[in-house]
């Protein structure tokens, strides 16, 4: 956790000023304190997003004001995929960005979840479809969220434990063992029918497809337990683009 002080006293005292100095204390304030501060936190926010891409974790940063993130959002974000995913809910800004410096100049999402005074800044490079929903948890939990590096597969007779190097196989996992512990279904809009239908594909003990895109079920073994999933595409006309409705037990 990194702090990260506001100048709120610095912004109160100009406030104060300014009536006797015709707003010149404000101008002061902006051009001395608030504009410099907005550079330095969105590098902040930044640098913890290309941390998160390294090492799969999320980092928090302490009274990171509302300016530096919709800044960073503002100048990096993809308007289209904005206008795909939109931009998240309250106390939650998600997106598709690019920046040159950041996964080697490729897109990669960030989320930004704020919690009181700390922002948790979480990203995965590509449209990471678990951070473009409000609907999970994934592991997204106290200061340092994360997704596992280690899940237990069994693929046919055998079991192995994977270390996945694509972080969606792991989102994959705690999906269906978040699904199975609710006991409920839900709707997941940013995940395409088609990115399931290949990790079921891939992963599967079993598995049906149905006719025309309209779901499908399947069968996985994690961390030694079987669990059964099953998925509709919520616009089955755009075949694998569809987004998914999800339910999941063992």
């Amino acid at each position: 956790m990194i702090l990260f002080p506001r100048p709120r006293v610095l912004f109160l005292v100009a406030l104060a000023l300014a009536i006797p100095s015709w707003g010149a204390s404000l101008f002061v304030f902006y051009l001395a304190f608030k504009r410099p501060y907005d550079k330095v936190a969105r590098n902040a926010i930044l640098a913890l997003a290309k941390s998160s891409m390294e090492k799969r974790r999320a980092g928090q940063l302490v009274k990171v004001n509302r300016a530096a993130i919709e800044g960073v959002f503002s100048k990096f974000s993809d308007p289209a995929m904005t206008l795909k995913y939109g931009i998240g809910v309250p106390f939650v800004r998600w997106g598709i960005l690019t920046h040159p410096m950041l996964n080697d100049g490729k897109p990669f999402t960030l989320r930004i979840d704020s919690n009181g005074g700390a922002i948790n800044v979480e990203a995965s490079p590509g449209e990471a479809w678990w951070l473009l929903t409000d609907q999970l948890w994934l592991g997204r939990r106290g200061t340092a969220p994360g997704l596992p590096a280690n899940v237990r597969i069994k693929t046919g007779e055998e079991v192995e434990d994977q270390t996945f190097e694509d972080p969606e196989n792991a989102a994959f996992c705690m999906l269906f063992m978040e699904l199975a512990h609710r006991g409920e279904k839900i709707e997941v809009p940013s995940l395409s029918y088609g990115r399931l239908s290949d990790f079921a594909f891939d992963h599967k003990l079993g598995a049906e497809w149905f006719p025309d895109h309209m779901g499908m079920r399947f069968y996985v073994n994690l961390n030694g337990r079987d669990y059964w999933a099953c998925a509709d595409n919520l616009d089955p006309s755009k075949m694998d683009a569809g987004g998914v409705r999800l339910s999941a037990g063992h």
